[in-house]
């Protein structure tokens, strides 16, 4: 039996990229027009290179994912690039940036369509809520108990890394539990700090086998009847 989707499609990257494109596009446009200088608008892009840059770095060092490396590289290439056009007015100065830029984006483009790096959430909502039928009163604010499981301490460290590496959920240790948080906003991924669980959906395991799953009320009105 085919089930219908139950989740509403995320618009979230698309409207952010969609800005950060129109945002340059203004910029660049006021530079020419003279509003603003093409000084003023290579710092803005340094700035935006720079920002992707750091995210990237972070996604990097929480998710040990080695497909951030490229997008890393490109955008660290970028700042450098439009540092050197912001105090040296010479196009053969750039040349060396170009050579490493093209791979770069081959390189990127490349993991993006291949879906090496693909944030899982919407599957892993969707697998679960398959099974659910209609149901006014089905939400509970309260983390439900959905059994025990037989696992090592070790085991489920391990799997919280697996899953966090392939993007499925965000996992985090606890002295007593492991949390798999299902993170809705990808940029959430580069969050430094941890975050209050009692407002994620997760699923937890303590050590001693017991499992427990909370879903979000926004998380919750996600699902389409």
């Amino acid at each position: 039996m085919q089930h219908a989707s139950k989740l509403k499609t995320p618009v979230f990257f698309i409207v952010t990229l969609t800005l950060i494109i129109i945002s340059c596009i203004c910029i660049l446009i006021f530079s020419e027009m003279g509003v603003l200088s093409k000084q003023a608008y290579q710092i803005y892009i340094v700035i935006l290179f720079a920002h992707a840059s750091y995210q990237n770095i972070v996604l990097l060092r929480r998710t040990k994912n080695k497909n951030f490396i490229p997008f890393v590289l490109l955008y660290f290439t970028m700042v450098v690039a439009n540092f050197v056009a912001l105090f040296f007015n010479e196009f053969k100065l750039l040349i060396p940036f170009a050579i490493i830029v093209i791979p770069l984006t081959f390189c990127v483009l490349y993991i993006l369509v291949t879906k090496k790096i693909s944030y899982r959430h919407g599957q892993v909502f969707e697998l679960a809520a398959k099974p659910v039928e209609e149901n006014a009163d089905g939400f509970t604010p309260r983390p439900y108990p959905v059994g025990d499981a037989e696992f090592s301490r070790n085991e489920i460290i391990q799997f919280a890394k697996f899953v966090t590496k392939n993007l499925i959920a965000m996992g985090y240790v606890e002295d007593d539990r492991v949390y798999l948080v299902i993170v809705i906003n990808e940029w959430a991924y580069s969050r430094i700090r941890k975050p209050k669980f009692e407002a994620q959906s997760y699923v937890s395991f303590d050590y001693s086998g017991n499992v427990a799953v909370n879903i979000t009320k926004k998380d919750y009105n996600k699902f389409k009847y």
